[in-house]
């Protein structure tokens, strides 16, 4: 069971020296990387080689996508604020959430996300490294927090101390179908169940 997801990208090149957010929307089909390659700073792109998506094509030269710009979510998964250099990290949000744990579910929809800004506003960039960085370069990744059929979700936490002692609780036995399990506390109101 994912419990949560956060995308940790590294912002190495930018055309405006201040934070602004950029949005992670969910691609919607399959498309493909080439050998394109920008050379100098890279605002300039290069020419599209075989299997590239570009704006028009989700694979050059022959697969267009369905919608200029690419086939994505119209809602955003999460904003992420991003440094004019350095870790950017995504917030954890249900909807990042909900991608994950549907591509776990069905891989063969597995198209990542498109990370987008205001293409409206000029110089509005950044670059992100990439997993083909070099060395001493940061490349993307995905972080899930997840739990294993029959873990519980532990450690509960700390809760407020009654008569100067903390509030406890623990878990005796697997909260798996067809199993009893018990939730023993401690030091909390008596006769009721306290959860924090």
């Amino acid at each position: 069971h994912i419990l949560s997801a956060q995308l940790v990208l590294n912002v190495s090149h930018t055309a405006v020296a201040v934070s602004f957010d950029v949005t992670a929307h969910r691609v919607l089909r399959d498309w493909g990387e080439g050998t394109s390659n920008a050379s100098g700073q890279e605002g300039q792109g290069a020419p599209a080689t075989t299997n590239d998506a570009t704006w028009r094509h989700a694979l050059y030269p022959g697969t267009l996508w369905t919608n200029l710009g690419g086939d994505f979510a119209p809602l955003p998964s999460c904003a992420i604020s991003t440094p004019s250099l350095g870790i950017a990290t995504s917030p954890i949000t249900g909807t990042m959430n909900a991608d994950v744990r549907g591509w776990l579910a069905n891989p063969a929809q597995n198209f990542g996300w498109l990370i987008k800004t205001d293409e409206l506003i000029p110089y509005k960039t950044r670059r992100f490294d990439s997993r083909e960085t070099g060395v001493g370069n940061i490349k993307p990744s995905l972080i899930v927090s997840y739990l294993v059929p029959g873990q519980a979700a532990a450690p509960f936490g700390q809760g407020c101390p009654v008569n100067g002692s903390p509030f406890t609780y623990a878990l005796s036995g697997l909260p798996i179908g067809g199993n009893a399990a018990q939730l023993v506390q401690g030091n909390g109101p008596a006769g009721a169940m306290a959860a924090n």
